[in-house]
């Protein structure tokens, strides 16, 4: 169940002291993105590869992705613009 007026982050330095914070609307506080990138909620399928007191530093997020075992890719979704590559998808079809 979202939230009817959407939710406020905030974020602190090491100091305690108030860093920046966002406002996200209704319509995305349960948006997977916002979720895992600014909530912190975890999810079966993206685990994270560095423990987050490692990232605070650098900002950057790092996830392995777990597929579930019966997914099957869909070529339109593999083509990469580069030609040489993108015929040999659709050899495969």
């Amino acid at each position: 169940m979202g939230s009817k007026t959407g939710g406020i982050i905030l974020y602190f330095n090491e100091l305690q002291q108030y860093d920046k914070g966002y406002y996200i609307p209704s319509v995305a506080w349960d948006n997977f993105a916002i979720r895992l990138f600014l909530r912190g909620i975890p999810s079966k399928a993206f685990q994270p590869v560095f423990a987050a007191e490692d990232t605070h530093a650098t900002g950057v997020k790092v996830w392995k992705i777990h597929y579930p075992p019966d997914i099957r890719p869909h070529r339109k979704y593999l083509l990469t613009g580069i030609p040489e590559i993108d015929a040999h998808l659709q050899a495969k079809k």
